[in-house]
């Protein structure tokens, strides 16, 4: 029983940080604000490293993608830092030992 359980609550912290994730993704996508000059160099100089061809220069809309992803490993780990010590405490409040 014990082992559903812990499954059972592991499960349902997982679908509260896709969903809060997802949530402020959408957010951060939609909140308009102008990207700083360094990071717009620096998400430049990074996609040069990665790609292989010499010749490759990023435009706009390779930074955008880059930085679109950016925001939601940002996003999801901002979600991670508020749903996993939410979990263990809600955990430890509704299974005392």
């Amino acid at each position: 029983m014990r082992r559903i359980t812990v499954l059972e609550w592991w499960l349902a912290s997982f679908v509260v940080w896709f969903l809060l994730g997802h949530l402020l993704a959408g957010l951060f996508l939609h909140i308009s604000w102008d990207v700083p000059l360094w990071l717009q160099h620096g998400t430049e100089w990074v996609l040069r490293k990665v790609e292989p061809d010499p010749h490759y220069y990023p435009d706009a809309y390779d930074i955008e993608g880059a930085l679109s992803l950016l925001l939601f490993i940002i996003a999801y780990l901002f979600a991670t830092v508020i749903v996993v010590p939410a979990s263990v405490i809600a955990w430890r409040c509704t299974h005392p030992h």
